[in-house]
C-alpha cells in the first residue's frame, strides 16, 4: 500500500542519511568510538579474531549512527583501523565477518540483551514526536528535524528505523506543527481581516484593465528603483496601503525564525496559486509574508531617506564648490582694478600729485564705479556656506522627505526626539494648508510656537531670522536631525575653491589697504568726492565677498 506521506529529502539527501559519512571528524570518532574496560571485557568473551572484531563494530556502529551494521552499506576502513587497534585485532580480519550471516545476529542479540538496545515500536515513535513538537514549531526545516529524530532515537537506546520511516515520522510532526502555528497566527484575524487580505489577491472592480500589475499584492511586492524622490513616494505609499490593512501583530509565543520561515514561503506563491490554498494556510502565509514586507520597507524607506539627504548636501557642496571656482576669475579681475587704483594713489603721494586725478588716469572713473558698485551692491559681508544653496535644491525633494515621518512609525525609538517634534509642528501647520515661517504663529484663534531645538548652530542663520523662520530651511534641518546614519560633512573644499577663498581673502587687504589711503585724503576733497571715496571704502571692506556673487 503506497504511503500518503510525501517525499520530503532528495535521493542525496537518502543515501547520506543511510550509511556513515567517510568524512567523519576525529572528535566524533574518539567521542563514539573509544571502547572502555567494560566493552574490551564483553568483546573477549568471544573467542575467534574476527568475532570480537565484528562485534566490536557492531557496538560501535549502534552507538553511531544508531543503525544494525546489517543496514550500513560499509564502514570506513579508518573507523574500522580505530576499532581493531583497541580490540588487538589486525583491520584486516573484519574482511571475513559475516561469512556465516548467523553469527551477525547472533551477536546483535547479546548485544541488545548486555546494552539494552531495543528495536523502535511505536510508543517509541510517539515519544519522539511529542519531544519533538518545540523545535518543530520553532524550524520546520527537514534536515535539523531529521538529525533530531536520531538523537532521540539514539538517547533511548533504540535502533534506528529506515529513513523512509524516519522521513514519513519527519513529515507527520511538520504536519502537526503547522496547523497549530497557522492556527496561532489567525486566531486574531476577524472577518473584516479576512475579507482584506482576500482583495490583496483579486483585480479591484474600479481597476482600468485586468492587468496583472493591478492585483493589489503585485503592487507591494514591487522593488523600488534607485534612490529618489519618486520611488520614496512609492515606497511610503507600499507602507500606507499595509498600514490600512490594519493586521494583529505577530503572536509573541510564535518563535521569528519560523514565521520568517512562512514570510518566505508566502513571498514565492503569486497571487492565483494563493487563492487556490485552504482559508487558514493562505492567511497565515500571508500575514507572514505582509509582516516581514512592511518591516522590508520600512528598512528601504529609511535608507532612501538617508541617502536623499546626504546626496541632497553632496549637491550644495558641489555647487557651492563650482560658484566659488566661477568667481575666482571676477575676483582676479576685481583685484586687478583695485590693484591699480591703490598703485596709483601711492604714486600720487609720493609726487605730491591730486590723488583723485591720479587714480582716475590710471584706473577711468566708469571701471572704477562699475567695480564698486559690483562690491558694494550686496550689501555687508556675512558668513556663507554651501546650505545658502540649500533653498533652491530642497523643494524637489520636500514632498518625499516630509512624508517619511508621517507614514513610519517611529515614536517607538525617537519618542522625545526634537526632530519628531519638529516634524509634528510642520504637519500641524500643514493641517490649515501652511508652512512654518515664524517662530509664533498665529493661525485662527490659536498660536504655534515652532520648536528649535532640533536646529544646529550651523544651520541657524539659515533658518531664523528674528521671529521669521525659512521654511526650507526649518524642514531640512528637521530632515537632517531625523537622519539614522551619520552625515559625513567634507573637511575642506576642491583645490579650484581653496584658490577662490585665497583670492577672497587678498582681495580684503587691498581693499582694506587703498581704502585707508583715499580716506586719508578725504579731508582736500569736494563733499560730491567725499561721497565717492566713503563709498569705495565701504564697498572695499566687502570685498572679501567678491566669490558670493554668484549666490546673491
Amino acid at each position: 500500500m503506497a504511503s500518503h506521506s510525501p517525499a520530503i529529502l532528495t535521493t542525496a539527501q537518502h543515501a547520506l542519511l543511510s550509511r556513515l559519512p567517510d568524512d567523519l571528524p576525529d572528535r566524533a570518532i574518539a567521542r563514539f568510538y573509544t571502547l572502555s574496560p567494560a566493552d574490551l571485557a564483553f568483546i573477549r568473551q568471544h573467542r575467534r579474531s574476527v568475532n570480537r572484531l565484528g562485534i566490536a563494530v557492531q557496538l560501535c556502529m549502534l552507538r553511531f549512527p544508531g543503525r544494525t551494521l546489517m543496514s550500513l552499506p560499509d564502514v570506513p576502513v579508518r573507523v574500522v583501523r580505530v576499532i581493531a587497534e583497541q580490540v588487538g585485532v589486525p583491520a584486516a580480519a573484519f574482511v571475513r565477518y559475516g561469512e556465516r550471516r548467523t553469527s551477525c545476529y547472533e551477536h546483535l542479540d547479546a548485544l541488545k540483551a548486555t546494552y539494552g538496545y531495543r528495536t523502535h515500536t511505536w510508543q517509541d515513535a510517539r515519544a519522539v514526536m511529542r519531544a519533538l513538537f518545540p523545535q518543530a514549531q520553532a524550524n520546520a526545516q527537514v534536515l535539523p528535524l531529521v538529525e533530531a529524530v536520531h538523537d532521540q532515537f539514539r538517547d533511548r537506546r533504540t535502533i534506528l528505523p529506515g529513513i523512509t520511516t524516519v522521513e514519513r515520522l519527519v513529515w507527520s510532526v511538520q504536519r502537526v506543527t503547522t496547523r497549530r502555528v497557522e492556527r496561532l497566527l489567525t486566531q486574531a484575524l476577524t472577518s473584516e481581516h479576512q475579507a482584506r487580505l482576500d482583495a490583496l489577491l483579486v483585480v479591484p472592480a474600479d481597476a482600468p484593465r485586468p492587468t496583472r500589475g493591478s492585483i493589489p499584492l503585485t503592487g507591494l511586492r514591487a522593488e523600488p528603483g534607485d534612490p529618489s524622490p519618486a520611488y520614496l513616494l512609492q515606497l511610503l505609499n507600499q507602507l500606507a496601503t499595509l498600514a490600512d490593512l490594519a493586521l494583529p501583530s505577530l503572536p509573541a509565543t510564535l518563535h521569528r525564525s519560523r514565521w520568517r520561515q512562512l514570510a518566505r514561503q508566502g513571498a514565492q506563491y503569486r497571487p492565483q496559486p494563493l487563492r487556490a490554498l485552504a482559508p487558514r494556510t493562505r492567511y497565515a502565509l500571508l500575514l507572514a509574508h505582509l509582516t516581514d514586507l512592511q518591516q522590508e520597507r520600512v528598512d528601504a524607506a529609511l535608507s532612501m531617506f538617508d541617502q536623499l539627504l546626504v546626496e541632497l548636501l553632496r549637491r550644495t557642496k558641489v555647487a557651492y564648490s563650482a560658484a566659488l571656482a566661477a568667481a575666482a576669475q571676477t575676483t582676479q579681475e576685481q583685484l586687478g582694478v583695485l590693484a591699480a587704483a591703490g598703485a596709483a594713489f601711492l604714486h600720487a603721494a609720493e609726487q605730491g600729485l591730486d590723488p583723485v586725478a591720479t587714480v582716475f588716469a590710471a584706473v577711468p572713473e566708469p571701471t572704477l564705479r562699475s567695480t564698486l558698485t559690483a562690491i558694494a551692491g550686496r550689501g555687508h559681508p556675512a558668513e556663507r556656506d554651501h546650505l545658502d544653496l540649500l533653498g533652491t535644491l530642497f523643494p524637489a525633494q520636500r514632498r518625499a522627505l516630509l512624508a517619511v515621518p508621517r507614514l513610519v512609525r517611529l515614536e517607538p525609538v525617537l519618542l522625545r526626539t526634537p526632530a519628531l517634534k519638529a516634524f509634528d509642528h510642520i504637519a500641524a501647520i500643514a493641517a490649515h494648508r501652511q508652512r512654518v515661517t515664524a517662530v509664533s504663529q498665529r493661525i485662527g484663534t490659536r498660536t504655534y510656537i515652532a520648536p528649535l531645538t532640533h536646529i544646529p548652530d550651523r544651520w541657524r542663520r539659515h533658518v531664523l531670522q528674528g521671529n521669521t523662520i525659512q521654511p526650507a530651511y526649518y524642514e531640512a534641518a528637521a530632515c537632517e536631525a531625523l537622519a539614522l546614519r551619520s552625515l559625513l560633512y567634507a573637511t575642506g573644499l576642491p583645490q579650484a575653491a581653496r584658490r577662490a577663498g585665497a583670492s577672497r581673502a587678498t582681495g580684503m587687504f587691498a581693499a582694506s589697504v587703498v581704502g585707508a589711503m583715499l580716506m586719508a585724503s578725504a579731508p582736500r576733497l569736494s563733499s560730491g568726492r567725499r561721497r565717492i571715496v566713503s563709498s569705495t571704502v565701504v564697498s572695499m571692506v566687502c570685498a572679501d565677498q567678491q566669490v558670493d556673487l554668484c549666490l546673491s
